[in-house]
């Protein structure tokens, strides 16, 4: 390894982004950074039809910039850094991001910036899957030494706090920075986070969009000699001020085990909905207890979900959803999707309708939603109680959804989650050489044919 190990803690990490190889890896874990790489994909298309990312669409549109990378699904090119920012912005408000409990790290707010800079880069897919894989370990690092539901007592958003330093990792490597500039990358893209926690809103959504721009700007401005305070990241009352109150932050958590399996990215809870986090437990308590008993609407007189109190903060607020986008975050509209449709598809959030509908408000008028004080408070733990119309009481708890590490879904679990969402935006015949092109990434020289099927435009070009 070159430059020098021991100095701080951030050093050990840079070095070890800087020498990290994809031989090092563990094929369960290239495997799995790879389903995650297609979950971001199907992310960022379902998500480009939402209002914000039309909004974006038009708004980098109008500014141009040197057309350096395709926007996804938006048929023309901008900086990388705009492109990074529309990526993740466009996949966050699908609200299908995977996210590390209770760290809070997110791949939606980081593995989106990857796709434009290795598309600029002409990077192979092994340096995706590097980049990748190296994103979520240094974010959950960070994220762990906090840990980051702290930071969520504070209001602070994590995935915007610790991101911007995954981000900047991944694109240090992917530029092939050395140690030195990979350290200033990382230090100076702490300064970046967006912080304050806006959920509910479009401002939640652009919070990954800035923080996968600022990531790889802060890689670029490294390359380019700019330099960041090294060591600042582990001063007492610096980057982890916020949460030095409750005294459990550890630092060794940065470097401990560094380069060691199994590596942080097999902790990530894949979301099945495009729905919160804190709703997915529910969904499938639900759901199996009406699968197992054979169950529709119409048999069901009551049903009584427990829930954790944030998991009540988070999609407890909403019983009579404004919208379309509120209602991802009302387990009530959730609730009564399962009970009318059997679940959660990629059509529940297409139909306005829905809202003022009399067959769903009946529906709706069975559900009730408790805070269970048992449960941990950051928990996504839930207990269904369903009532049947001839008496019955049956009852499914479930401690994390099925997609968690808990309850795995494999890859070929996580394939089938991501179909329907690449078939709302692509051909068939296009769907196929998308999954084809990334579950085979490490055979792929460059990720151009990817790029160009994905920001439906033409827009590679080997060197």
């Amino acid at each position: 390894m070159h430059g020098t190990i021991g100095e701080s803690r951030t050093a050990n990490v840079a070095n070890w982004v800087a020498n990290a190889r994809y031989k090092d890896f563990p094929e369960d874990t290239t495997k799995y950074a790879k389903a995650l790489l297609l979950k971001t994909i199907a992310g960022m298309l379902a998500g480009s039809r939402e209002p914000i990312s039309r909004i974006l669409n038009t708004y980098f549109a109008d500014k141009g910039g040197k057309p350096e990378a395709g926007v996804i699904a938006g048929g023309f090119r901008t900086t990388v850094e705009n492109a990074a920012y529309a990526a993740a912005a466009f996949a966050h408000s699908s609200e299908l991001e995977d996210n590390e409990l209770p760290s809070i790290t997110s791949d939606y707010w980081m593995f989106p910036a990857l796709f434009p800079l290795a598309q600029q880069q002409v990077s192979s897919g092994t340096d995706l899957i590097e980049a990748a894989i190296i994103a979520w370990e240094v974010s959950s690092r960070y994220c762990r030494a906090a840990p980051g539901s702290l930071y969520m007592q504070m209001h602070i958003c994590p995935p915007s706090w610790f991101g911007p330093l995954g981000v900047a990792a991944a694109a240090s490597r992917l530029l092939k920075l050395d140690p030195l500039r990979t350290e200033h990358a990382i230090n100076m893209a702490a300064s970046w986070g967006c912080g304050l926690g806006q959920g509910g809103s479009d401002t939640h959504f652009l919070e990954s969009g800035h923080t996968a721009m600022m990531g790889v700007q802060s890689a670029y401005l490294a390359k380019a000699g700019a330099t960041a305070e090294l060591g600042s990241l582990e001063l007492p009352n610096a980057f982890y001020s916020p949460v030095a109150q409750f005294g459990k932050t550890d630092l060794s958590a940065v470097d401990r085990g560094l380069g060691e399996a199994p590596y942080r990215i097999h902790d990530a809870c894949v979301k099945k909905y495009s729905a919160c986090t804190f709703s997915h437990t529910a969904i499938d308590s639900l759901g199996l207890l009406m699968k197992e008993h054979g169950l529709k609407n119409e048999d069901i007189a009551h049903v009584e979900a427990e829930i954790s109190e944030y998991a009540s903060f988070a999609v407890g607020m909403k019983p009579n959803p404004a919208d379309l986008q509120d209602a991802r975050f009302s387990v009530e509209f959730l609730l009564t999707e399962v009970l009318l449709n059997g679940g959660i598809s990629v059509e529940t959030f297409h139909d306005g309708g829905a809202l003022t509908d009399p067959v769903r408000a009946q529906a709706k008028s069975k559900i009730s939603v408790i805070v269970n004080p048992e449960f941990e408070t950051y928990s996504t733990t839930c207990k269904v109680k369903v009532t049947t119309s001839d008496g019955r009481e049956l009852v499914q708890g479930l401690n994390s959804w099925l997609g968690s590490p808990e309850h795995p879904l494999g890859i070929e679990g996580i394939r089938q989650v991501c179909r329907p969402y690449l078939e709302s935006m692509l051909s068939r015949g296009d769907c196929d050489r998308v999954e084809y092109l990334t579950l085979n990434l490490e055979k792929q020289p460059d990720i151009l044919e990817l790029m160009d099927i994905l920001t439906f435009a033409r827009v590679g070009g080997r060197r």
